[in-house]
Order: structure tokens, then C-alpha cells, then sequence
């Protein structure tokens, strides 16, 4: 079968055009994922943040029943 002329395909051009801009793309999400201030990056250190609190929180916590248990102790009369 003979082609018409009106039917044109995608170009060269237009293709190696469309592969560099997917290529720089692909660059940037993943210098905003792995980079040094990334999402991976920046998870992390919410974890360590959260581990954190949650154990100053449970020593905090600690102390106030500690503190409560003499107080209780004190008006009953016996040391804890």
C-alpha cells in the first residue's frame, strides 16, 4: 500500500525532544526525593524526631507517677 502524503508520523525530532524533557523530569523528582534535603531525607528525621518526643514524654510521665505514688504514700502513712 502506497502512503498519502497528508499521513506524517512523529519526527525525530519531536521524539528526542519528548525523551530529554521526561529525562529532566525523571532528574528532578528524584533529586527532590533522594537528595539531601529530600522526602526520604526529611522522613527520616521526623522518625528520629517522634522517637524522641515519645521518650521525653514517657519519662515526663514517669515522674508525675512517681511523684503522685509519694504524695498518695505520704497521706496514707507508708513510703513507696
Amino acid at each position: 500500500m502506497l502512503k498519502n502524503k497528508g499521513e506524517q508520523g512523529i519526527t525525530l525530532v519531536a521524539l528526542v525532544i519528548t525523551i530529554i524533557i521526561i529525562i529532566i523530569l525523571a532528574t528532578v523528582t528524584i533529586n527532590m526525593a533522594f537528595g539531601d534535603n529530600g522526602l526520604i531525607t526529611q522522613a527520616q528525621k521526623a522518625k528520629d524526631m517522634t522517637a524522641n518526643s515519645i521518650a521525653a514524654e514517657q519519662e515526663g510521665m514517669n515522674s508525675v507517677l512517681s511523684e503522685y505514688l509519694n504524695v498518695i504514700a505520704e497521706d496514707s502513712g507508708t513510703k513507696v
